[in-house]
């Protein structure tokens, strides 16, 4: 069978401020091949310097952009009051298998960037690379 992998990708605060251009979680797997997602897991480490502004955040394939996972975090997982908050996603469901071949997996949040927070994060994604041909 294929392995299951886990990554485990730490977001700084200057990461999280500039997240709403993508930040690449996974790289893309090369010709032929598509990261299947199993799970992701978001933790925010949020502190007593609360996150403004923002916007839903979307963890996907191609930069976040083109097939999100099955649904977005709302902005206030990053912007409420200090303390740690998990959430978890499943897998996209998938009308276009084209979409995810050779594309990056990644987070954004595309609205609009968050300001003036010092928190942190934690992006856990269990994840298997299957060849698509």
């Amino acid at each position: 069978g294929t392995a299951l992998n886990h990554a485990q990708i730490a977001l700084t605060s200057a990461q999280i401020l500039a997240m709403n251009v993508a930040i690449e979680l996974i790289a893309a797997p090369g010709a032929n091949k598509t990261i299947v997602v199993n799970q992701v897991l978001f933790t925010m480490i949020r502190t007593a310097t609360a996150y403004a502004s923002g916007g839903a955040v979307t963890i996907g394939y191609d930069a976040g952009t083109v097939q999100a996972l099955d649904s977005t975090f709302a902005s206030t997982v990053v912007t409420g009051a200090s303390g740690t908050v998990c959430s978890m996603r499943n897998p996209a469901v998938i009308s276009d298998a084209a979409t995810t071949i050779n594309k990056n997996l990644a987070i954004i949040n595309a609205t609009g960037a968050f300001t003036t927070g010092t928190g942190t994060a934690l992006v856990d994604v269990w994840y298997t690379i299957n060849a698509t041909v």
